[in-house]
C-alpha cells in the first residue's frame, strides 16, 4: 500500500509540475488565465461510508485544474482594434458566419478580414449588438448579436441646409460709397452791360422766372442798380455783375434762369432804355448725394472684407460660398435719407461653374444687397432680408440650379453672433451641416464598447456595440484552446450585457490584457513541486529497501 501511496504523490507532483510549466509557457499569451492544481487526500471508506480511526490514508488525487480569472495587466498598443476588458466579462465570438455557436475569450487581438468583418487571430467573428443612429441597443440577449462588418462608405451624402457665419466687423473700417456732388446752379448772362443808373424819368422792367423787376429811380451807380434788382428777385435767385458790368443771374437749381419781357419804356414817356438783359444761359448740374456702391467681387475697392465656407449638395459635391462685407458710409443715400451709423452691406457669391447660367472663374451672385445693422454697443441688430435663404431647385424654376444636377435644397444663412467693435476682422464661428460621401479612415471604440466607423468626411457612425458575456461559475467553462472557452452546464447560462453596465467591466481600446501569470511565483512553485516529487521518490526508495530486507530474511 505504501508503494501506491508514494506513487500517487509522484503523480500529483508531476501534475503540479505540468500545470506550472503550462503557466510559465503562456506567460506572454494575451488573455491567458493561469491554472492551479487542486488536490485531495484518499481514504478507504467502508460500505457504511465510514473510515477506521486508525486509517492512515491511501495517497493523493488530482481533483481539479482550476483556472484563475483575476485581472491581468493592460498593455497599451497603437492598434485601435486591440481591445481589453478592465473588469469582469468575456468577448463573444462566432466561429463562422451564420453560426449560432458562441465562443468566449479575454484575448482582444482583433483585426479586419478581407470582407470587412472584425475577427480574432483565429478568424472567429466578434459579436456585437445592433445599434440605432444614436448608438443605442434594443436588446441585450446573446441571440440578438451577430458579426460586425465595417461599411466601405457612409452611404448617401447629406446636403447643407444651415450655414452660420459669425464675424467681427471692425468699427473703424473705412466706409465705402460714392462721393456727394454739390449743386452747380444754372446761370444767365446778359450780352449788354448796364450803363444807365438813373431810371427816374425813363422807367424799365423785365421778368426773371415770371417775376417782374422794375427800375424807376436814380440808383447813383451800377452797383445801386444791382442792389435794386436783387431786392426784387424771386427766392433762390441772385444777380451779380461781371467785369464788363454784364448782369449774371443765378438760379436755385441746375436749370437756366428764364429772363425775358424787357420793357425799356414802362411809363410811355417816349425815351427808351436800351435792352441790357438779353443774353444767353448756361445749364448747371443737380446736387447728387453719396450713393451706396453695389458689391463687386472682381473689384476689391467695392468691399471691405470677405470669408468663405464650403457647403454640399445632395450628390456630395463641394461648393465654396463667399460672403463679402462692405461698410456703408453714414451719409450714403438710402431712399432719400442717409443710411446712418453702424450699417453694413453683404453679398453671397459662388463660382459660376457651380450653377447653371454661370461662367467658370466668374463669381455668381446668390444673394446681394443684404443689409446688416449693429447697435451702438456693437451687437447684431437686424439682417435684411430675414430669414436669409438661398434656394436651389432641381429644374431651376424655384431658385438657382446646380450644374451638377443635384436635388433641390434650401440653405439658411445665419449671421447670429456677429459683432462690430474696434477689433480686427475675424471669423469667430463658422458652422455648416451636411457632408459628402466618405471613405473609411478608422475605427473608434468607446469605454462602453460602442464601435464607430470614422470617415474622411468627418462623420463617426455607430455600427455596433460589443457584446460581453459573464457566468456565475466561469471556472467551469470548457477550455478549447486559443485562450477561448465554451459554456457548460456547470458554468451556468451566459449573462449577456454591455460594457460599463452592471457587473461588466470597461472596454479599453488600444490595449491588450496580458497573461495573469506571476512568473516569480510560478518559478518558486516549480521548486516546491520538484521537492515534493523528490520526497515521494524517496518514500518509494525507502519502501523498496524495507521490502528487500524482508525478502532477504531466512
Amino acid at each position: 500500500m505504501s508503494f501506491s501511496t508514494a506513487l500517487s504523490g509522484l503523480n500529483a507532483a508531476t501534475a503540479d509540475l505540468n500545470v506550472k510549466s503550462n503557466n510559465i509557457a503562456n506567460v506572454n499569451t494575451t488573455g491567458f488565465k493561469q491554472s492551479r492544481a487542486e488536490f485531495g487526500d484518499v481514504f478507504a471508506v467502508s460500505a457504511f461510508g465510514t473510515t477506521s480511526k486508525t486509517a492512515t490514508g491511501n495517497g493523493v488525487v488530482l481533483q481539479n485544474v482550476a483556472q484563475q480569472f483575476n485581472q491581468g495587466n493592460l498593455e497599451f498598443t497603437d492598434n485601435s482594434l486591440d481591445l481589453a476588458i478592465s473588469g469582469e466579462g468575456f468577448f463573444a465570438l462566432a466561429p463562422e458566419l451564420g453560426s449560432g455557436e458562441v465562443i468566449y475569450t479575454r484575448a482582444g487581438e482583433f483585426n479586419v478580414n478581407k470582407d470587412g468583418y472584425i475577427v480574432s487571430n483565429e478568424g472567429w467573428f466578434l459579436r456585437t449588438f445592433p445599434v440605432d443612429a444614436a448608438g443605442n441597443i434594443a436588446a441585450t440577449s446573446m441571440t440578438a448579436t451577430g458579426p460586425i462588418q465595417l461599411p466601405p462608405s457612409v452611404g448617401a451624402p447629406e446636403s447643407t441646409t444651415q450655414l452660420t457665419v459669425a464675424t467681427n466687423l471692425p468699427s473703424n473700417a473705412d466706409p465705402i460709397a460714392t462721393n456727394a456732388v454739390a449743386l452747380d446752379p444754372g446761370t444767365y448772362t446778359s450780352g449788354t452791360p448796364v450803363t444807365v443808373t438813373d431810371f427816374s424819368t425813363d422807367t424799365a422792367s423785365f421778368d426773371v422766372a415770371g417775376t417782374t423787376i422794375t427800375l424807376n429811380a436814380d440808383y447813383g451807380s451800377v452797383n445801386g442798380v444791382l442792389t435794386a434788382i436783387n431786392g426784387q428777385l424771386p427766392a433762390g435767385y441772385s444777380a451779380t455783375l461781371d467785369g464788363s458790368n454784364n448782369l449774371i443771374f443765378t438760379g436755385p437749381d441746375e436749370n437756366i434762369p428764364v429772363v425775358n419781357n424787357f420793357d425799356g419804356d414802362v411809363d410811355g414817356g417816349g425815351a427808351v432804355v436800351a435792352d441790357f438783359v438779353t443774353g444767353a444761359g448756361s445749364a448747371g448740374s443737380a446736387a447728387v448725394a453719396s450713393q451706396i456702391i453695389p458689391i463687386d467681387p472682381t473689384d476689391p475697392e467695392s468691399y471691405s472684407f470677405s470669408t468663405s465656407a464650403t457647403i454640399f449638395d445632395s450628390l456630395g459635391n463641394e461648393h465654396v460660398l463667399t460672403t463679402y462685407y462692405q461698410k456703408i458710409a453714414a451719409t450714403a443715400d438710402d431712399g432719400g435719407t442717409p443710411v446712418g451709423d453702424n450699417q453694413w452691406q453683404a453679398a453671397v457669391y459662388v463660382d459660376g461653374a457651380d450653377v447653371v447660367g454661370g461662367t467658370a472663374g466668374t463669381p455668381f451672385p446668390l444673394s446681394t444687397d443684404i443689409r446688416v445693422s449693429f447697435t451702438p454697443g456693437g451687437r447684431l441688430d437686424t439682417v435684411d432680408p430675414s430669414p436669409l435663404e438661398v434656394a436651389f431647385d432641381a429644374d431651376g424654376v424655384g431658385g438657382f440650379e446646380w450644374a451638377s444636377g443635384a436635388d433641390s435644397q434650401l440653405v439658411n444663412i445665419s449671421l447670429a453672433g456677429s459683432t462690430q467693435n474696434s477689433g480686427p476682422f475675424n471669423v469667430g464661428a463658422l458652422t455648416v451641416n451636411g457632408f459628402p460621401t466618405g471613405r473609411l479612415t478608422g475605427v473608434d471604440v468607446s469605454d462602453e464598447g460602442l464601435i464607430r466607423a470614422t470617415y474622411s468626411n468627418g462623420q463617426a457612425v455607430p455600427i455596433g456595440k460589443i457584446a460581453l458575456g459573464n457566468f456565475a461559475n466561469p471556472q467551469a467553462l470548457n477550455k478549447i484552446g486559443n485562450t477561448a472557452w465554451r459554456e457548460t452546464t456547470d458554468s451556468g447560462p451566459v449573462i449577456a450585457g454591455e460594457a460599463s453596465t452592471g457587473s461588466f467591466g470597461q472596454v479599453q481600446a488600444g490595449a491588450l490584457e496580458t497573461s495573469n501569470v506571476d512568473l516569480t511565483k510560478e518559478l518558486v512553485g516549480l521548486i516546491t513541486a520538484q521537492r515534493n516529487f523528490q520526497a515521494n521518490s524517496k518514500a518509494i526508495e525507502t519502501n523498496n529497501a524495507i521490502t528487500q530486507t524482508i525478502i532477504n530474511l531466512r
